[in-house]
């Protein structure tokens, strides 16, 4: 599904911030989501609106007023079965919006988007569970407005991050600090592109990153967040020793101008990471963004078949029925 689009001359600005949790209902009186149950939320308001979600006790301010759209980080938690979690703008409905995917498998997992908001109607987002029960926490990691702070730089992806090849695995309760851009040097010492990553307009101020958790020894999580901001909050990878490696892309805040730019912390247990940054963002980067009511744009079960092993297939991302 497509949540949103970048233009030169599109709509809204990003301002990333230090990651807030708005949403865990384990520790609300509404407890966990029942299926076809849809639940509204906040994504930003002061602590008794937040905690009453069951998210920070002192609130999650929005530092321009009601924003358009929010890039969250979302977990599905102790889900019943198998099923699947939406987040989509208050109003929209179900079928199509940011989505995490869930099994019961001992396995939280998580998804990070931008998900466009019901302005001006109190709550903003809506969040469905479909199929099974499932519990839910949210963490907030930026917010558009009109008037907002950063454009949007996309790149060719680029590895910024492999501990397999520098640094080794990072063990469990500890964290460890990246740069998401420099050259040569410094990328290949963090274990990614020999040739560097480089910014194209310099130190930026958030960066667009997929990470992936690699051979875990076990049940935990790997989070991203801005360098001193400390664990608890951040794009997150749930992970578990089950043969599979798991990934999560989203925006992280970076530590300005302060030599390293993130923190990457693994809760539980050891594991590896792989990290590919996607873009940055700039006080005077290139695009603006634009959001949208989700909508589907490709089902290959409907359309196409399967995509075979070690192929691939090109698709629109906009266009006529």
């Amino acid at each position: 599904s497509v949540l949103g689009y970048y233009y030169p001359d599109g709509d809204l600005l990003y301002t990333p911030v230090t990651p807030c949790r708005i949403v865990d209902t384990r520790n609300t009186a509404g407890g966990i989501i029942s299926p076809a149950t849809p639940r509204d939320f906040r994504v930003f308001g002061d602590g008794g609106t937040i905690a009453a979600q069951g998210g920070n006790p002192i609130g999650c301010p929005s530092t321009l007023g009601e924003p358009r759209a929010a890039h969250i980080n979302m977990v599905a938690v102790d889900p019943s079965g198998k099923g699947n979690l939406q987040a989509f703008p208050k109003g929209a409905g179900p079928g199509a919006g940011m989505m995490v995917n869930y099994n019961a498998i001992d396995t939280n997992l998580a998804n990070a988007g931008s998900v466009k908001t019901s302005f001006n109607t109190g709550t903003d987002i809506t969040v469905y569970s479909g199929a099974s029960s499932a519990h839910t926490v949210i963490d907030v990691l930026g917010y558009y407005y009109p008037n907002g702070d950063f454009l949007y730089t996309p790149v060719t992806p680029c590895r910024i991050v492999d501990t397999r090849d520098a640094g080794g695995i990072i063990g469990a309760y500890s964290g460890r600090d990246f740069y998401v851009y420099g050259s040569a040097a410094t990328i290949s010492a963090q274990g990614g592109n020999a040739a560097g990553c480089p910014a194209p307009l310099g130190e930026p101020r958030a960066a667009h990153i997929n990470m992936v958790a690699v051979d875990p020894t076990g049940k935990g999580n790997l989070q991203a967040y801005p360098k001193g901001a400390g664990p608890g909050a951040g794009v997150t990878v749930n992970y578990n020793a089950i043969e599979t490696n798991l990934a999560n892309a989203g925006s992280v805040k970076t530590s300005f101008n302060t030599d390293t730019d993130i923190t990457v912390y693994s809760g539980i247990s050891d594991t590896h990471t792989v990290i590919d940054v996607l873009g940055y963002y700039y006080p005077n980067g290139e695009l603006l963004y634009k959001p949208v009511t989700p909508c589907r744009i490709v089902d290959t079960r409907k359309a196409g078949g399967i995509i075979g092993a070690y192929s691939g297939r090109d698709f629109y991302v906009y266009g006529s029925g």
